[in-house]
Parts: structure tokens; C-alpha cells; sequence
């Protein structure tokens, strides 16, 4: 089962690669993984179903990947509000479990409630002292779409490890 509402901007004319129960995912150069939420509720199983396709993205382009610095994992997730306990711990645990090199840079573009600030600092401080590396915290996925280089995916371009949904 896919999102109820189409893409919203700045990604609203990108061409639809990948679709998930909690929105929409994306694979563009230069070695970019975009995520968008369509929910306001994020669940274990949806974390689980995030993570698992960018591991399946960074496992299918690795090499690639190494000799750019890594990928950019950019997300979108304005729209959640609330999650699962476990789902938090669950994508920490797996950015911190990726190899040196998978990972160049993981922004997230977040309304910052109180208890999802609390848990990427918190879930940043266990980051940093386990890989060295934090994820940025900003208020539009806009201007570090510009600042990487992010480019819209062409209506071909077919997601690495997972084809198209």
C-alpha cells in the first residue's frame, strides 16, 4: 500500500521511482537517496522498509559510491509527527552500523516537536561517538538539494538494488 497524496514540493515534479506505505523514495546522481514522508506516524515496519532499500541502494552502487565519498541520503519528512520507539532506535542503529564510506552526508528536513528534537540529539550524541559522522537537522530540503548537487532523477532513471515500484 503507497501514500495517499501525491509528492509534495520541492519534489513534486520528480518523476515517482519508488513507492513505500510511508511515502516515496528516490535515487538521482551525484549518488543521492531521497525520501520523502507522506505520513505522520512513522512505524517500526516503516523504518525498517526505509533503511532496508537504502542499504539495498548503497550495497548495489558501493564501489561507486566509495570513490565519491559516499551517498547523500537526503530526507524529507516534514509531515511526522509522532513514531514508534523502536523505529527511532532502529534507523540509528542502522546509520551507525553502514561502512565508512557508504555515507557522505544524511540531512532530514523535520517539524521539530519537542520529543523529535530530543531524539536526534540524542540519537545524534550516540552518532557521533560510534562513527564520528551526525545528521543535519534543516528547516527545507531545498537549499541542500542545491548544496549537493542533487539533481532531478529523468523519468528512466531506475533505482539501483530495487528497479521500479
Amino acid at each position: 500500500m503507497g501514500p495517499e497524496s501525491p509528492p509534495r514540493a520541492p519534489l513534486a515534479d520528480w518523476p515517482i521511482q519508488g513507492v513505500m506505505r510511508f511515502g516515496y523514495i528516490w535515487y538521482t546522481t551525484p549518488f543521492a537517496i531521497v525520501t520523502q514522508s507522506a505520513v505522520e506516524h512513522m512505524t517500526l515496519k516503516d523504518a525498517q522498509e526505509i533503511t532496508s532499500r537504502i542499504d539495498r541502494i548503497i550495497a548495489a552502487c558501493r564501489q561507486e559510491m566509495h570513490r565519491e565519498g559516499g551517498a547523500v541520503i537526503l530526507h524529507d519528512w516534514r509531515l511526522v509527527r509522532t513514531y514508534d520507539p523502536h523505529a527511532r532506535q532502529h534507523l540509528f542503529s542502522r546509520n551507525s552500523e553502514r561502512q565508512p564510506g557508504d555515507v557522505r552526508a544524511t540531512i532530514i528536513n523535520v517539524t521539530l516537536t519537542p520529543v523529535l528534537r530530543m531524539a536526534i540529539e540524542t540519537g545524534n550524541a550516540l552518532l557521533r561517538i560510534t562513527t564520528g559522522r551526525v545528521v543535519e537537522v534543516v528547516p527545507s530540503i531545498g537549499p541542500s538539494l542545491g548544496k549537493y548537487g542533487v539533481e532531478r532523477p529523468t523519468a528512466s532513471t531506475r533505482i539501483p538494488g530495487l528497479g521500479k515500484d
